[in-house]
């Protein structure tokens, strides 16, 4: 197995985790809450998003759409595509700026200080852009193996973790939202993965980093959501379960998640804006920086409304979920015609 195919796998594992992963939030709110069922609804989730991204790579390069605009023109027409990606690089940024602003809200409410942070972070994504993607990608994967040692390790510290009964939750909420997880990021696979095609054209490759990274996604999301069920008593309301869980056996644990999630959060803005910009500076023949500004200064822009309120990410957090889904329906189709 050659460094590009470990390369794929990392890119394709940190943006299917997102944003703050280690956190805890995102596995809570999709999996954690159905018990038993949560867990099966990890093993479809994980599974059928990678699969439904290796067809999309697979469609793509068969019929030469080595873009995100030229693969969007597929599938919704060459009259609709240029709207269609015009408001999926709206969405991208505005769910961008709230995943900063959402980080610095939990970190001060200070106004002078949050605006200085939020600039600060988005400064900081630009200039990681100036660094060659393969360093930023070994940083993918560093961050990767921090985290699954650190759920290991805390997977092997508990005697015991209480599984519930299949009669828990007996309904058919957990596949609903595991399709939603799918949904979800699905959209951002599609940013972060077209931008890989142009420098790697080997299908072969792309498709066994996917499932590589598909892989190492099960492992490691599958024993996040152990750890939380360990401890569901003590977490079920928390906005942080993992932090408040390693904070019960350390009290400076919280702050290195923070880095973590920090880092995180950088090296995925970096990766969001190289994505949107990369089918622009090939089609228009445009320079990357200028781009990358012009992307960080919108976000920026609704970066302030976590301060707010806590609706405008449901909203925008709905919103994505349907978008994605409407592309999975169209992917589908095509692929059945």
């Amino acid at each position: 197995m050659n460094r590009t195919v470990w390369q794929i796998a990392a890119i394709y594992s940190a943006s299917a985790l997102g944003v703050s992963y280690l956190g805890g939030a995102e596995w809570l709110r999709f999996f954690s809450f159905y018990g038993t069922w949560g867990l099966i609804g990890i093993a479809l989730g994980t599974i059928g998003l990678t699969w439904l991204t290796d067809k999309t790579i697979l469609m793509a390069v068969s019929h030469h759409r080595t873009t995100l605009d030229r693969f969007l023109a597929l599938l919704v027409g060459e009259k609709a595509a240029p709207t269609v990606t015009f408001l999926l690089y709206t969405l991208i940024l505005i769910y961008a700026g709230l995943s900063v602003g959402e980080t610095a809200a939990l970190l001060t409410r200070d106004a002078t200080f949050a605006l200085l942070l939020l600039i600060g972070v988005f400064a900081s994504a630009c200039l990681l852009l100036r660094i060659p993607q393969s360093r930023l990608i070994s940083l993918f994967t560093f961050l990767f193996i921090v985290a699954l040692s650190i759920l290991i390790m805390l997977f092997l510290l508990q005697p015991h973790v209480p599984l519930p009964s299949l009669a828990y939750q007996l309904n058919a909420n957990w596949f609903l939202y595991a399709c939603f997880y799918v949904a979800f990021h699905y959209v951002f696979q599609l940013v972060i993965l077209f931008a890989q095609i142009g420098q790697e054209p080997k299908l072969a490759t792309l498709r066994s980093g996917i499932w590589l990274g598909g892989a190492l996604l099960l492992l490691l999301v599958g024993l996040g959501n152990l750890n939380i069920l360990s401890h569901w008593h003590e977490v079920n309301t928390s906005s942080q379960p993992l932090i408040q869980i390693l904070s019960q056996f350390s009290t400076m644990s919280k702050y290195g998640i923070w880095i973590h999630s920090f880092l995180q959060l950088l090296l995925l803005l970096a990766f969001w804006f190289y994505g949107l910009a990369a089918p622009l500076a090939q089609k228009h023949d445009l320079r990357h920086t200028p781009l990358y500004l012009l992307f960080a200064a919108t976000a920026l822009v609704f970066s302030p409304l976590p301060f707010f309120s806590q609706w405008y990410s449901m909203i925008v957090y709905a919103i994505t979920t349907y978008a994605g889904i409407a592309l999975l329906f169209l992917l589908l189709w095509k692929r059945s015609k």
